[in-house]
């Protein structure tokens, strides 16, 4: 594999496939990540995916051939994502990688290389995030082995998804119940000691049947532009942007 990518685009979407946030522990939150390991792939000429996934989530971010991003030998690789960032945050421009044996890195006159990652610890939910993909027609996608339909989706401005998140953080569980109508869609923290904050969304659409699910962790770091929510009761949620993809479990046990 062999691509050379601006620098600074590269960074930027390690740094937001880390989904770093908060997420449940014990009666608050705790600031992490879903995993450190990255895959980074090139299955054509046309756009590379960095992917990363944990027991629960998986996501995707595609950034596509042009003035950030050449395609030389297309392959796949496992990063250390704070690893080689240590190594591109002391580059600036387009830097060129090649992977073979190792990792190997050269910007003008600096030059770097670094071991590879043997494997991703959630390679099974990379696979699964990788073989996602939306009905041509406009009909409900579908997930898991038994095909299951989703039964609502809602479109929403990124700003507005995001501000909503950021305000139902303020209760500090790091839970997130959607709750979804032909007439309205809602994100509310869940109730705890009678305090809870719930946010109405201005949506762009809502389409199908009723919807409630409770999520977990840290999404807003991959929201940009018009963002897909499909939903249906106690199932994975599934978000799409025009550049990514991310499912979610849901929380079968909140507090």
């Amino acid at each position: 594999m062999k691509i050379t990518i601006n620098n600074k685009t590269l960074l930027d979407t390690l740094n937001a496939i880390l989904l770093k946030g908060k997420y449940p522990d014990g009666a608050g939150t705790k600031t992490k990540s879903i995993s450190d390991i990255a895959v980074m792939k090139a299955e054509t000429n046309s756009s590379i995916s960095i992917l990363n996934a944990n027991d629960t989530t998986a996501c995707s971010l595609t950034i596509p051939s042009g003035d950030n991003l050449t395609i030389s030998d297309i392959g796949f690789c496992f990063l250390d994502i704070p690893k080689i960032s240590s190594y591109l945050k002391a580059f600036k421009g387009n830097v060129t990688i090649t992977v073979s044996d190792n990792i190997h890195l050269s910007c003008g006159n600096k030059t770097a290389t670094i071991s590879k990652v043997i494997e991703h610890p959630h390679f099974e939910m990379i696979n699964m995030i990788a073989g996602i993909e939306l009905p041509e027609d406009g009909q409900m996608p579908t997930f898991g082995k038994n095909k299951v339909a989703f039964e609502s989706r809602v479109v929403v401005n990124s700003d507005i998804l995001i501000d909503a998140f950021k305000t139902c953080e303020v209760s500090n569980t790091g839970v997130f119940k959607l709750d979804s109508n032909i007439e309205s869609f809602i994100i509310s923290s869940p109730s705890i000691n009678n305090e809870n904050i719930a946010v109405g969304l201005d949506t762009v659409s809502i389409e199908g049947e009723e919807a409630t699910v409770e999520i977990a962790g840290a999404f807003n770091n991959i929201l940009s532009g018009p963002v897909i929510l499909y939903l249906k009761d106690d199932f994975p949620v599934l978000i799409i942007t025009s550049n990514g993809k991310l499912i979610k479990a849901p929380r079968y046990n909140p507090r």
